[in-house]
């Protein structure tokens, strides 16, 4: 029976600890963001809502409560927005949160929002992390309070059985007490058995650690006599790569800033007639055959963008290799939408947001990806780039004595997650774009080979 009982009272306190775990790493910001949402994400009000009414009553000064149905008053947006005016006073509510609710509150809960498909934490993660923090909040806190109704009528039959349990541990005290005197008669001879045994255990032991040890080292001795050769080709090798790094270096960068917008026949030129030329002219040491796809990749890279949906053919592996090499945010020239499909493949499990100009909340859902570090695929592009954009795709971060960059987009200073990154897709065949754009973006050029 006691067992029982404590399994019960032990089932409580980790829901508590997983309800205040949920609100770890939320800060007063992630209420300000959320609280300026004019029109927020769909589900994000039902979190909300949930939460106003399991804080009815402990947090009068922003929820106002109908004193005889112990209910909140209202529970839509507007009165969330209300109760995150004090965001800290939340948090503080929030953690550690042990009360006796009102059981007409929590089973308005469990009815109307706990069996809705996006009332969980992964679904709000994507849409607001202060959602995500009480969406988790609710629902252990839920857990907690159904345990709590069954432990609270045991309470006192958990009394009795400790009494019970007192006196018999104050019976098996007397009985131990004789034991003990005996075992300590036999401890002094175990010890001093003991202590022999483990003398001859000492001594076996070292002899074995000793054989190992000298096994290990022929071994070693052994090996090590084969690997000199190969080390010295290896070191031999490296020593020659080093000295045509900058050559190799220096055609690839060439490749990669210069050879995007141009099609197979004319990036083939660009190397060898132009590249290659004046390094060689040059005298610059350089790898022989220098192909910048073979130094900026690997075939199982390859492979894997392949599997990725990337076609197999050599322009669109040099493409490949030109975007996930530069610096630059890419544009991406694709008519026949090859690349796109690699890219949506490739970051399929980032979150990446899919975005046109001219749609609803492209700006806020921009905003989001560059402070949350989501990738941000804006396509089917035209010729003309909104303006509002520039920042963004000229990179003009702001670094602050911290480290930390930002960005102005939008009127607003952003911080900007460094896993933050832009593709740009355009379908038509042959845009002109002007200078500025070309100069900040990298064009690669997905239409001919």
């Amino acid at each position: 029976m006691f067992n029982h009982q404590i399994r019960y009272l032990d089932a409580a306190i980790p829901l508590v600890e997983q309800a205040k775990a949920a609100l770890n790493g939320l800060s007063e910001k992630d209420f300000q963001v959320a609280k300026n949402f004019a029109t927020p994400p769909s589900g994000v009000p039902d979190v909300f809502s949930a939460t106003i009414f399991l804080l009815a009553g402990f947090y009068n000064e922003q929820i106002e409560v109908d004193p005889k149905s112990k209910k909140p008053k209202a529970y839509d947006w507007k009165s969330a927005q209300k109760m995150m005016q004090k965001a800290k006073r939340i948090v503080e509510q929030t953690h550690g949160f042990q009360r006796y609710l009102p059981t007409t509150n929590v089973d308005f809960v469990k009815k109307n929002y706990l069996n809705l498909e996006h009332f969980n934490a992964q679904t709000m993660a994507n849409k607001s992390s202060a959602a995500r923090g009480l969406c988790d909040w609710v629902i252990n806190i839920v857990k907690y309070y159904d345990v709590i109704q069954i432990v609270e009528p045991k309470r006192q039959a958990l009394k009795e059985a400790i009494q019970q349990l007192d006196d018999a541990n104050a019976k098996l005290a007397k009985v131990q007490e004789q034991v003990k005197e005996l075992n300590d008669r036999l401890a002094v001879l175990t010890a001093d058995y003991n202590k022999a045994m483990a003398q001859l255990q000492a001594a076996l032991d070292q002899a074995a650690k000793c054989e190992k040890r000298l096994n290990s080292a022929n071994r070693l001795v052994k090996a090590l006599g084969s690997e000199n050769e190969r080390w010295d080709q290896a070191i031999k090798m490296l020593e020659g790569q080093i000295q045509l790094l900058s050559g190799d270096v220096l055609v690839s960068a060439a490749f990669v800033s210069y050879a995007g917008p141009f099609n197979k026949r004319f990036r083939d030129v660009m190397i060898k007639d132009y590249f290659l030329k004046f390094i060689i002219d040059n005298k610059v040491p350089l790898s022989n055959n220098a192909d910048p796809v073979k130094l900026l990749t690997d075939e199982s890279t390859i492979a894997k963008w392949n599997q990725q949906l990337l076609p197999s053919d050599a322009v669109s592996t040099e493409n490949g290799t030109i975007l996930t090499n530069s610096e630059r945010y890419p544009l991406i020239i694709d008519p026949q939408l090859q690349g796109i499909k690699w890219i949506k493949e490739k970051e399929s499990s980032n979150n990446m947001k899919i975005l046109r100009i001219g749609q609803k909340n492209t700006n806020r859902q921009i905003e989001f990806s560059i402070q949350a570090g989501n990738p941000c695929l804006i396509e089917n592009m035209d010729e003309r780039i909104d303006a509002v954009l520039m920042p963004v795709i000229a990179r003009q971060f702001i670094i602050k004595s911290s480290g930390q960059k930002k960005i102005k987009f939008a009127g607003q200073e952003l911080d900007v997650h460094p896993k933050f990154q832009l593709f740009l897709h355009t379908q038509l065949s042959n845009p002109h774009y002007p200078p500025e754009i070309q100069a900040e973006a990298t064009l690669i050029n997905f239409t001919g080979h």
